[in-house]
């Protein structure tokens, strides 16, 4: 959520149609995440685009890490 508020802070429009910062902390996730969509379609799809592309190189990372157990160990389960 975070990232969707830094990314308002940048572009004083979208601002406009946000609470006070003070009033940040109870923001629901889903009507910011509308909000922001409705007003800058492009700039949201290409912030879920770059998440998309961060979790996939995340994951073809940690999918080499996998380590075979040993037989002995395997039997006692």
């Amino acid at each position: 959520m975070t990232d969707f508020l830094d990314y308002a802070r940048q572009k004083p429009a979208l601002l406009e149609y946000l609470p006070d910062e003070r009033d940040w902390v109870h923001i629901d996730k889903h009507w910011l995440c509308d909000v922001l969509y409705t007003l800058d379609e492009a700039g949201i799809t290409g912030m879920i685009h770059t998440a998309e592309i961060i979790r996939r190189e995340h994951l073809e990372a940690s999918r080499h890490l996998m380590v075979d157990m040993k037989t002995e160990f395997a039997e006692a389960l």
